[in-house]
């Protein structure tokens, strides 16, 4: 749509812009992916960040914006199995 105010857009340029603003943001679907990530990896912040490909330090800052728990004291057993599968699956950790 070219760059025009929306009251001279017509119908059919402000029912597209619209459902475009309807969409889901790309962040949206980030911060869902990490707070998964993060739960499967027991609460594990190390290991989250390496099964990310993310430093821990921007791992931390992205948990702080969530508003999530700091502490690794979530399912260990989840996170010993984890790692296990990630070490098996890129020979390191």
């Amino acid at each position: 749509m070219k760059q025009r105010g929306l009251g001279l857009a017509s119908e059919v340029e402000r029912a597209a812009l619209q459902k475009l603003l309807e969409l889901p943001q790309l962040q949206d679907y980030a911060d869902a992916y990490m707070r998964e990530v993060i739960a499967e990896c027991g609460g594990d912040l190390s290991l989250a960040s390496a099964v990310l490909g993310v430093g821990r330090a921007s791992l931390y800052r992205w948990v702080k914006r969530l508003q999530l728990p700091r502490d690794a004291s979530g399912d260990q057993a989840r996170a010993t199995k984890v790692r296990a599968l990630f070490a098996a699956s890129r020979g390191k950790w």
